[in-house]
């Protein structure tokens, strides 16, 4: 009897990788114990990019980790206002100060001993490195670096470092001197997460020739040389020209940007000079008129501006300048801030968009907005964020039903109150057939609000409500009016505990109340939605 061949072993290393790739993860390991030569494709080829090497002994190994009682995110909510994160943070060092650290010192010891021979004997080739350094990391970070590098470190594509309650400053030197030496690596992220500020003597310096996405998320002075750089997070003091005598590097291939305040604000405007090509430009952070007409001016193939805090412009005419992006399709604003902002404050955002003819996606934030603003809007227009008053709401609905009937999604919102979407509103929805994506924000809702729409959206998918007050998540009607829904979303909601109160803030159209109990608790009388924690 003739013995079966295994014809497996005669597909090539390329199309095994093709297999592997249909598996999950956890199968994936298991194919790896299966034969030396699989376990070889899985773990010493570039298919290992799929897997990450996480360096980390986490705080469960010291301390217990604390569990939060839903009664005690309801009084959080409710007399305090923290966030679920404050509270796990709060909860966690009174953990630590009441721990006994004997217990455990040693514990940590054996993990870190075994962590370090594991690394040392393992023959995988791991693209991938996350490394979290708290204090007793750093404490032993040459015993850990020198079983990491370059054993790890000239295979890497990945290498992530943060630094937890502990400063990059102390390892700036060993990093930076090894950085250089990783010549296959291609994304960079260095954080930290550090309470007490050092003193920096000088300013950091990174340099990369391989580096295509950079993250850099700390509170330090730096400077960076990767001419092969796509994507950039932090400061936009870090990409200033080093030095006045030093060669000016631009920075041609630079596609995205995305600015944080870490690391410093002070900007010069000629910033913009060394990255001619930016496509996309994310700011974290107040912007000042200077470095917006500066941005215009400079990245003129920008396709995406957003500002998810503040801009500052010393009149509303600045705004020109975003006429001379004429490749720019998505545009979102948070707020603007003007030198003699009455008028503005008066009768909102009165601008003309018609000439961005190439804008489909604009977010005006929480601005009020000039009826003649939305006349003025580009029917190239299918995606819109608005911010309404009570007062008009229904004339503001009626322009966007009237001009916008392409529109595909639509955030709809209160500034300054958490009102009800009139009638109006609603049965004006119904006129918007193509609309696909739904956002309310800052909205109140009962239980029998869309009934009032007068005809179902068929092509309506996504049903979203943000900061929003609920008599029920067990809205009615849905089905009817959303045929497409499966379940709609809620981000930070507040549903009713009081159906007199909620009923009677409707009917009498009276804020006072309910304003009232905003300015100490935005949720008072709500029972917080507790999957949003």
């Amino acid at each position: 009897m003739s013995q079966k061949r295994n014809y497996i072993n005669q597909l090539p290393d390329e199309v095994l990788c093709k297999v592997f790739d249909y598996l999950e993860l956890e199968s994936v390991k298991n194919a790896s114990c299966t034969c030396r030569r699989w376990n070889e494709i899985i773990f010493s080829n570039p298919y290992v990019d799929r897997f990450i090497l996480s360096v980390c002994i986490k705080d469960l190994n010291v301390y217990p980790e604390p569990v939060i009682s839903p009664e005690e995110i309801q009084h959080a909510i409710v007399n305090t206002t923290l966030t679920y994160p404050e509270m796990l943070q709060k909860k966690r060092k009174q953990i630590r100060r009441n721990f006994s650290f004997g217990q455990t010192r040693d514990k940590r010891e054996i993990v870190l001993k075994q962590l370090v021979k594991t690394i040392t004997k393992t023959k995988r080739h791991y693209r991938n490195l996350s490394w979290d350094v708290d204090e007793f990391m750093y404490r032993n970070f040459r015993r850990v670096w020198q079983a990491i590098h370059p054993k790890f470190t000239k295979h890497l594509v990945l290498f992530q470092i943060s630094f937890i309650d502990t400063s990059l400053l102390f390892v700036y030197e060993t990093l930076a001197k090894a950085i250089p030496l990783m010549s296959k690596l291609k994304d960079l992220l260095l954080l930290e997460e550090c309470e007490e500020r050092y003193e920096q003597d000088h300013t950091l310096m990174f340099r990369s020739q391989t580096v295509e996405t950079l993250s850099l998320d700390f509170g330090y002075t730096s400077s960076i040389e990767m001419p092969k750089l796509l994507y950039y997070e932090g400061a936009l003091s870090t990409l200033h020209q080093p030095t006045k005598a030093a060669e000016s590097h631009v920075f041609k291939r630079m596609k995205h940007l995305t600015v944080t305040q870490k690391g410093g604000t002070s900007t010069d405007p000629s910033v913009f000079l060394r990255m001619p090509n930016l496509e996309t430009a994310t700011w974290n952070f107040r912007l000042g008129h200077s470095v917006f007409i500066a941005m215009c001016e400079a990245c003129t193939f920008l396709e995406e501006l957003c500002f998810s805090k503040q801009l500052y412009i010393q009149h509303i005419d600045a705004l020109q300048h975003l006429y001379k992006l004429e490749d720019l399709y998505r545009l979102e604003f948070y707020d603007i801030e003007l030198d003699d902002d009455r008028d503005f404050m008066r009768f909102g955002l009165d601008f003309d968009f018609s000439k961005m003819i190439n804008l489909t996606e604009l977010d005006l934030g929480k601005m009020f907005v000039a009826d003649s603003t939305l006349e003025r809007l580009p029917n190239t227009i299918t995606k819109l964020g608005l911010c309404v008053h009570s007062t008009n709401e229904r004339r503001q609905i009626e322009i966007i039903t009237r001009n916008l009937t392409q529109l595909t999604e639509l955030r709809f919102g209160y500034k300054m109150e958490r009102a009800a979407p009139s009638p109006e509103v609603l049965k004006s929805l119904s006129l918007l057939e193509h609309l696909e994506e739904l956002e309310f924000c800052r909205c109140r809702f009962t239980k029998r609000t869309f009934f009032e729409m007068d005809a179902p959206l068929h092509r309506l998918d996504t049903l979203r409500f943000k900061e929003c007050q609920l008599e029920t998540k067990q809205l009615l009607g849905l089905q009817q009016k959303f045929p497409s829904l499966d379940e709609p979303e809620f981000e930070d909601c507040a549903i009713n505990t009081n159906p007199a109160m909620f009923y009677d803030s409707l009917s009498d159209g009276s804020l006072s109340e309910m304003e009232a109990i905003d300015s100490s608790s935005p949720y008072r009388g709500y029972e917080s939605d507790s999957s949003d924690f």
